[in-house]
């Protein structure tokens, strides 16, 4: 009994500790760099194929910036067994998503252009 309560004390003092916000700012900072780096490299390699790519760089931006933040989000929300126990792998699966999404819409918005 006394195991279990010890366990939803820590629980509980685990919620309630917040990050400051200077290491929020360094999160963000590090989304941008990275998506900003990732855009560069898939638009250098993109541009010999697809002229015109100049919204690729913000698209794969935006994307990491939004999926860095919403993966703090939800991990910090939900106590979901398997987000918990691997965040590295979530963390990189949620990033992914949003940075597809947004290169996704790009694309299509490059290939109505195009017609």
């Amino acid at each position: 009994m006394k195991e279990m309560q010890m366990g939803t004390r820590v629980e509980q003092q685990r919620k309630n500790i917040k990050l400051p916000s200077w290491i929020q700012w360094i999160a963000a900072t590090a989304g941008v760099l990275i998506g900003l780096a990732n855009g560069l490299g898939q638009w250098y390699v993109l541009r010999q194929r697809l002229p015109r790519l100049r919204g690729w760089i913000m698209a794969s931006v935006l994307g990491t910036t939004l999926g860095t933040v919403m993966s703090a989000v939800l991990l910090g929300l939900f106590e979901l067994p398997l987000l918990r126990d691997s965040p590295n792998l979530s963390v990189g699966a949620i990033l992914g998503i949003f940075t597809g999404i947004f290169q996704g819409l790009f694309l299509q918005s490059y290939r109505r252009q195009d017609k």
